[in-house]
């Protein structure tokens, strides 16, 4: 076994630790809980609703717009092991599980990388913050990647066997992706535009039948609802998202917005051009159909009118790929003293670029590094534990308008509104004035703060008797202020408005 290998293997070891370290207690995600809220309605009802956004946009009666195939998948570990924030992060643990299995066959098998090869891919993937971060996340850009990357595969075995069975099976796991979240339909179109550009036309038309046929479950709920999906298109914890998703062009002239906006891609970014530039043509010569593909993914990508960070895990399969193959060329220099393997006559620029890999693997490396240790080193956070004692105050089956976050694990017990849709409904602007008109619209019974919401509210220490004046402060619990409105019968079971 040679340094390389062993100095790949140790790094292996400590990112395993540094992610073990960092997963208990990481962070709440605010869409954790609105996705969440969803997979326990889901695993309880048979359908998703909300009641954070209740009264807003028909969410209350049930959610039409939404990450199917990942609610659903959430559904079965509500049902299965029971609701909790960890037990729903484990399907994030999951899918990256899947992805980097997916990403090292690949990598061994597909390209032929040696073992130092395939060990760097692996280890350089798991050094992408926004892979750190979101494979401990309830959130679907994991599965979607795994999903796609996986499409990408069964679509090589198509070409190389010219079977339209493996093509099917392609189109499937790219309707799968796009059924785990829109965005995965880029692999639905890359997929299909990558047969018709190889003149593989049954194959194209079984592709596309295959990924429509696994969407067709989704698309009759849609019809079946379809004022309410118009509705929720239309509100605006949606329209924000889709607001000029009919401006490709535009959209892919401003990816440059996600692709060098914040460190935690950046340094990615920029290590993939760095590595991707010198003897590209070379590569796309032997490869063609994984650079075709890749530049129909990023194509795609680019379009979508979103620009955040998040959504670039989808291509980062195929960064990482990249990534291997740079860093086994600098581990073999510096480490096992092998030449450069520059090619002869290079232009100079190609040249500077390629000399240049070490130092963006660098920065690459260090700056994930101190990503991960900031995770480990920061605050953890046991949900359950803390909103426990709220039961002790606030009876059972109350109406509560309060953070996101109480649904975990209060959901059993308490009906919860959030904040968040009483500040979205005043576009940000939220004062005590618009808190407590929204708290009589939604008849809630408990109103929940804590010390961001307190900050949140402009207004509120000027206008806290106003507040008194219609809830009554009860004790405190831990950091939540909690005051029960003064109407109230306590019974657990007033009736919101829909």
């Amino acid at each position: 076994m040679n340094r390389s290998v062993l100095l790949l293997a140790g790094l292996a070891v400590f990112q395993i630790a540094l992610f073990v370290l960092s997963f208990p207690g990481h962070e709440l995600n605010v869409d954790e809980a609105w996705i969440g809220e969803q997979a326990w309605f889901t695993a309880h009802e048979g359908s998703p609703r909300s009641n954070l956004f209740l009264g807003h946009a028909g969410l209350g009666e049930r959610v039409v717009l939404y990450h199917s195939l990942w609610v659903r998948l959430g559904s079965l570990v509500v049902l299965g092991a029971g609701w909790s924030l960890g037990n729903l992060r484990m399907l994030s643990l999951g899918a990256a599980t899947l992805l980097f299995l997916l990403v090292g066959v690949y990598a061994r098998r597909g390209l032929g990388y040696s073992r130092t090869a395939t060990l760097a891919t692996l280890v350089t993937l798991s050094f992408i913050p926004l892979i750190f971060d979101y494979a401990k996340i309830y959130r679907p850009e994991v599965l979607v990647a795994a999903l796609g990357f996986a499409s990408f595969l069964f679509l090589l075995r198509a070409e190389s066997r010219s079977s339209r069975a493996w093509s099917a099976v392609a189109g499937l796991l790219a309707g799968l992706a796009a059924l785990a979240h829109m965005n995965g339909a880029i692999f639905v179109v890359a997929g299909l535009a990558l047969l018709l550009f190889r003149l593989r036309w049954r194959s194209a038309l079984v592709f596309a039948l295959a990924a429509v046929a696994v969407c067709l479950p989704y698309a009759v709920e849609v019809a079946g609802h379809w004022e309410l999906f118009q509705t929720q298109t239309q509100s605006d914890l949606v329209a924000s998202k889709i607001e000029g998703a009919f401006s490709p062009l535009r959209n892919l002239l401003n990816e440059h917005k996600r692709m060098f906006r914040k460190p935690e891609i950046l340094f990615t970014t920029a290590l993939f051009l760095a590595a991707v530039i010198p003897g590209f043509r070379t590569r796309v010569r032997r490869f063609p159909l994984r650079y075709i593909y890749l530049g129909l993914v990023l194509t795609g990508l680019g379009c979508v009118a979103a620009k955040t960070l998040k959504y670039a895990i989808l291509i980062f399969p195929f960064f990482a790929l990249e990534f291997g193959r740079v860093a086994d060329e600098v581990l073999a220099r510096f480490m096992e003293d092998k030449p450069s393997g520059e090619p002869a006559g290079e232009h100079r620029i190609l040249r500077g670029v390629r000399r240049s890999v070490p130092v963006f693997l660098v920065l690459f490396l260090g700056y994930g590094l101190i990503h991960e240790v900031r995770q480990v080193a920061a605050p953890r956070t046991y949900l359950a534990a803390r909103h426990r004692p709220l039961g002790a105050v606030i009876p059972e089956g109350s109406l509560v308008l309060g953070p996101m976050e109480l649904v975990f694990d209060e959901i059993e017990h308490l009906r919860v509104v959030s904040l968040f849709a009483a500040r979205n409904e005043t576009h940000g602007e939220l004062g005590t004035a618009e808190l407590l008109d929204f708290a009589e619209s939604r008849n809630v019974e408990f109103l929940v703060l804590d010390d961001f919401w307190r900050a949140e509210v402009f207004d509120l220490e000027r206008e806290w008797p106003r507040v008194t004046e219609r809830f009554a402060p009860q004790e405190r619990v831990g950091q939540y202020q909690i005051l029960r409105r003064r109407d109230a019968t306590g019974s657990g079971h007033t009736t919101p408005q829909p």
